[in-house]
């Protein structure tokens, strides 16, 4: 913690050597104003990189346990979002877990995820508002490019690793259709088609297994 009365010293963009590349912020706690500040000067940042990564750069994002809301979540969302249409990143993770985040920050979210055809692997939120409403936006529209294709041939794919534990979901009132999700808790990588989508482990769904069984036994 800083000593009463020391200077602040100002949010920055902090990119690691590793491949992917791990995109975070400079310091733990802060405001959505600080966040959608520095979010202002990311592609100044990226631009700054030139030379030390090659463009589009795979990064994963790294914004966990920093304490903003939606107003700075959306803009970061946003952003994440340009650049990768401009071909400046490419979004292999994103670590937005321990965050305030709501429904409100759900629909920049899936813009993002649909925006990538399937080229982010893992998604995770947990420990943040979200409720079933946010939740099912967010299942339903990612279901829309997953799972994504894992070999050549098509006949291996991966679904969405979507973690949403400890937020304000009510698996009661969480309605997707059975076909659309997991609920295995170890990660799944290559399936044989069809395959769900949607990975959604640890938030209390029941088998979607069981449900097709059911649906099956009654006709």
């Amino acid at each position: 913690m800083a000593e009463p009365g020391a200077a602040v010293k100002p949010l920055t963009w902090v990119l690691d050597d590793k491949e992917p590349r791990s995109l975070g912020l400079s310091r733990g706690h802060v405001t959505d104003a600080e966040v959608v500040a520095a979010t202002q000067q990311l592609e100044t940042f990226l631009a700054g990189e030139q030379g030390r990564i090659t463009f589009p750069a795979t990064i994963s994002v790294h914004v966990e346990g920093k304490g903003f809301g939606d107003k700075g979540g959306i803009a970061l969302l946003q952003e994440l979002k340009l650049l990768h249409e401009q071909r400046i990143i490419s979004v292999n993770e994103l670590f937005m877990f321990k965050l305030r985040l709501t429904d409100a920050s759900c629909g920049a979210l899936a813009d993002l995820i649909v925006a990538h055809k399937g080229a982010i692997e893992s998604v995770h939120l947990s420990h943040n508002q979200i409720t079933s409403a946010g939740a099912k936006l967010l299942c339903e529209r990612a279901a829309t490019v997953y799972p994504i294709q894992n070999n050549a041939e098509g006949t291996l794919v991966t679904p969405l690793w979507l973690r949403m534990e400890h937020n304000k979901i009510d698996p009661a009132t969480l309605t997707l259709a059975p076909e659309l999700y997991t609920v295995k808790q170890h990660r799944l990588r290559k399936l044989k088609p069809p395959a769900p989508p949607l990975q959604l482990p640890h938030i209390g769904l029941g088998d979607p297994q069981a449900s097709r069984s059911a649906r099956a036994s009654a006709a």
